[in-house]
């Protein structure tokens, strides 16, 4: 369907973020890993890794650790589910259940609690999934880049609804 939306991500410093307190606010990429097809994509007849299993595992993994963070960390997931099986074959993948940039912005609006009818309490880190097949698997984690400040006006904006 066409979408009439819109969004930007801004980038700043922590020195900029505290120079105009915008703390509250700041939402920290933990981790973000790029792969592209892993050789098992053309040795094997397996449509499982066709569709990205294997680099999306690979990448991850590489996500989480590099981000100090486990797949039981996160609460909210952004996932490129081009068809109904893929999505189910790449939650396994992530490690979320046994073996652009509208993505980016509803999961910084999940972290700043500010997602309306879509939020999910207390959010403290997202994961962001998307591939293309035959070519690569970009994998995002983002959490509070100032969680006590977060979690105040988390607590604000909870009390006004």
């Amino acid at each position: 369907p066409t979408s009439d939306g819109s969004a930007c991500a801004i980038l700043a410093s922590e020195q900029f973020v505290r120079k105009h307190k915008l703390e509250a606010q700041a939402i920290e990429i933990a981790a973000l890993e790029m792969s592209t097809d892993e050789p098992s994509v053309f040795g094997e007849e397996n449509i499982m890794k066709v569709v990205g299993y294997d680099m999306a595992k690979t990448t991850a993994k590489r996500a989480f650790r590099k981000a100090g963070m486990t797949p039981d960390d996160v609460q909210v997931v952004e996932l490129h589910d081009c068809f109904a099986a893929n999505e189910l074959i790449t939650y396994e993948s992530l490690g979320l259940c046994p073996e652009g940039l509208a993505q980016c912005s509803e999961l910084v609006w999940q972290l700043r609690g500010q997602a309306q009818k879509r939020q999910v309490p207390y959010v403290k880190a997202c994961l962001q999934h998307n591939l293309g097949l035959g070519g690569a698997v970009v994998i995002g984690l983002y959490k509070h880049g100032f969680p006590e400040a977060a979690r105040r006006l988390q607590q604000n904006l909870t009390a006004k609804l």
